[in-house]
């Protein structure tokens, strides 16, 4: 039990550093573009869209880099769903397996 505890606490932290840090670099290019009225509250508009963009990008890819791990290894993260569903959900990510999908397999996995 204690180490879910750990976990979340560690999360939480990552969470808050990694927007920290996304923010201070954000006032850093504001004041560097020259812009001089509201900085801290222009900084943490644009922070907290970036954060956003680059949750949203890591939960993606995630998902697609797992399937594309299952789908090698004869794994299915679908496997209890009707055929034609599955299908779907396939030519989705993979489609014919060309373009940037076949770039991550080759370069990454």
């Amino acid at each position: 039990m204690f180490y879910r505890l750990i976990t979340v606490v560690g999360g939480l932290l990552f969470v808050i550093i990694l927007f920290a840090l996304i923010w201070f670099f954000c006032k850093q290019f504001l004041l560097r573009h020259g812009v001089k009225e509201q900085v801290s509250d222009r900084a943490t508009v644009l922070a907290t869209w970036t954060f956003a963009g680059v949750s949203v990008g890591l939960v993606f890819a995630v998902l697609v880099l797992e399937l594309v791990w299952n789908s090698e290894q004869g794994n299915s993260l679908t496997k209890d769903v009707p055929a034609n569903i599955q299908e779907s959900i396939e030519s989705f990510f993979f489609g014919n397996r060309s373009g940037c999908i076949r770039f991550v397999r080759l370069r990454f996995l």
